[in-house]
């Protein structure tokens, strides 16, 4: 997905795994895939370990220019109200910890990426849950914080996590609607992806 060109040491984040934390890279190595040139990252994250990843199939970006966690949307219309967190000491800043954990990611609501895009983005937010793996996951993907438990406790993450899924729940309706209103291309194949019954 990028042509970027990443060296051992770099700190990259993989933005459709933001759970997954900040990695560093260990190893690059220049491959050919398909006739084209890519690199084979094996790449340390945070929370989620080793792994190899390809430079063509996962967004990779420097950790300095992505954001570990999303804009707030503070009035649920699905924009953001504010400028997106950057990771510094605090994840969180002076920012309330119920806007931050509510909001609706960026892919997942940006008006200029293609309605499926959007709708594919909204429905993979499916995959968190108040399951311990996956409540963790949602916590440090909405936050940037390597250990959410370090400073909230399970029950709290609990009850923040269903103000998300509300605020998903509702974003997703809403998508739907526009569906419904403008037969928009491409959505009857997003919602094919959806992991069950909502």
């Amino acid at each position: 997905m990028t042509n970027r060109r990443f060296s051992k040491g770099d700190q990259l984040r993989h933005a459709g795994r933001p759970e997954w934390g900040t990695a560093r890279v260990e190893a690059a190595q220049q491959v050919m895939i398909n006739g084209r040139s890519a690199q084979r990252l094996t790449l340390r994250f945070d929370r989620a370990g080793r792994k190899v990843i390809l430079s063509t199939a996962a967004d990779l970006r420097p950790a300095s220019e992505s954001t570990p966690a999303y804009a707030a949307d503070r009035d649920g219309d699905g924009t953001p109200s504010a400028s997106p967190i950057r990771e510094t000491h605090d994840p969180l800043g002076e920012r309330d910890p119920r806007e931050v954990f509510a909001a609706i990611p960026e892919p997942a609501r940006d008006p200029l990426r293609p309605f499926a895009d959007r709708l594919r983005e909204t429905i993979r937010l499916y995959r968190f849950s108040t399951e311990p793996g996956a409540l963790l996951d949602w916590a440090a993907a909405q936050t940037g914080m390597a250990d959410p438990l370090a400073r909230f406790s399970r029950a709290e993450l609990e009850q923040l996590f269903e103000r998300f899924a509300h605020a998903r729940d509702r974003h997703l309706a809403g998508l739907l609607r526009s569906w419904a209103r403008d037969d928009r291309p491409g959505a009857a194949a997003a919602l094919a992806d959806l992991p069950g019954p909502l």
